[in-house]
C-alpha cells in the first residue's frame, strides 16, 4: 500500500492540538512530517486532524504545496479511504456510512462551514419527488423579521405566513403574492377621478386601503384607441401623485420598474390627467406586500 507524504503547518495565530493523536502543534511556520511519528492507520483515522483542517487552524503540504482548507480535508480524505480500501469490512463501512449516508449539514459544512452550500445544477433541475406522501418536500422556518445580511436577488424567506422573495433590483423584500387594484371609467373622460375596480364608486369618495405595509411594483395603462393623457395614483384625497403613468399618442402602456412604498391605512385613488377626451381609460396596479 503507498503511503502518503502529510505535513502539517500551523499559520492560524495560536497553538493548536490534534486530541485524538495526543499531538500539540505550535503556532509556527515550522512543519510536522506526521509520518514520521504516527502510523498510516493513525493518519489516515484522525478525526480531529480533519476538523482543524477543515476549520483553517491547520495547513496540509502534501509535499511540494500548501493546500487549501477544502484541498487539505479531500487529501486527508483520500489518505482514509486509501487505507480502509485494504480491509473489506472498513471499505463496506466507508462506501456505506460516510459516502452514501452523509446529511445535508454534512455536505454543506465538508471542507469549511458553508463550503459546500452551492449545488451546480447545470445539468437539469434540482427535484424533490416525495411521490404520494403527505409531508410537505420543503420547510423554510418562519422568520419573525426578514434577513438583513447577504442578501442576494432570489433569496426566499418567510415571515407572518407569507413568502417573500429578496428583489436586488429594488434592494427590498417583496411577496411573491400579489394584489392588483384597477381604476377606470366607461366612456370619454377627462381630468377626473377614475371608479374603483371599474365600478360605480369615483375613488375619491374613499379609496382602496391598504391592509399591509406594501411597493407598487408596476402600472399598466389602457384606452380603447390611441389618445394621450396620464394615469395618476394618489393617496387619501392628496392632490399631488404618488406615482404616474403617461401614454403619448398610444392605446396602452405598461411599467414594470416601478418601486413605490406604501403604508398601513393608506388609502389609493386613481386619477385621470388629459387636455383630450380619452374612452374608457384603464390602470391596473400592482401591489406587493413589504416588510
Amino acid at each position: 500500500m503507498a503511503q502518503w507524504i502529510v505535513i502539517i503547518k500551523n499559520y492560524s495565530g495560536s497553538d493548536q492540538i490534534i486530541n485524538d493523536l495526543g499531538l500539540p502543534v505550535p503556532d509556527s511556520t515550522a512543519e510536522i512530517n506526521l509520518g514520521e511519528q504516527f502510523t498510516y492507520d493513525e493518519i489516515s483515522g484522525s478525526d480531529d486532524l480533519r476538523t482543524l483542517v477543515g476549520s483553517g487552524d491547520l495547513t496540509v503540504n502534501d509535499g511540494s504545496d500548501d493546500l487549501s482548507s477544502a484541498e487539505g480535508v479531500k487529501y486527508l480524505i483520500l489518505i482514509n479511504k486509501q487505507y480502509l480500501e485494504g480491509n473489506y469490512y472498513d471499505k463496506i463501512y466507508i462506501d456505506n456510512q460516510l459516502i452514501n449516508k452523509n446529511t445535508l449539514d454534512e455536505a454543506y459544512n465538508e471542507g469549511g462551514d458553508g463550503a459546500g452550500r452551492i449545488i451546480d445544477a447545470t445539468s437539469g433541475a434540482v427535484v424533490i419527488d416525495i411521490g404520494e406522501a403527505t409531508n410537505a418536500p420543503l420547510e423554510l422556518t418562519e422568520k419573525s423579521s426578514l434577513p438583513s445580511t447577504g442578501l442576494s436577488s432570489g433569496q426566499l424567506a418567510v415571515k407572518d405566513g407569507t413568502l417573500f422573495v429578496y428583489d436586488g433590483t429594488r434592494s427590498k423584500w417583496i411577496s411573491t403574492t400579489r394584489m392588483f387594484i384597477v381604476f377606470g371609467r366607461r366612456g370619454r373622460t377627462r381630468n377626473q377621478y377614475l371608479n374603483i375596480f371599474n365600478g360605480i364608486v369615483p375613488s375619491n369618495l374613499s379609496g382602496v386601503p391598504i391592509c399591509k405595509n406594501a411597493v407598487i411594483v408596476s402600472l399598466s395603462g389602457m384606452f380603447d384607441a390611441s389618445n394621450t393623457g396620464t394615469f395618476e395614483i394618489r393617496k387619501d384625497d392628496g392632490t399631488t401623485p404618488i406615482v404616474s403613468l403617461s401614454l403619448n399618442s398610444e392605446s396602452k402602456k405598461q411599467d414594470i420598474t416601478t418601486n413605490i412604498d406604501i403604508n398601513t391605512g393608506d388609502g389609493l385613488q386613481g386619477y385621470f390627467s388629459s387636455n383630450n377626451r380619452c374612452n374608457s381609460p384603464i390602470i391596473v396596479v400592482e401591489i406587493a406586500w413589504r416588510s
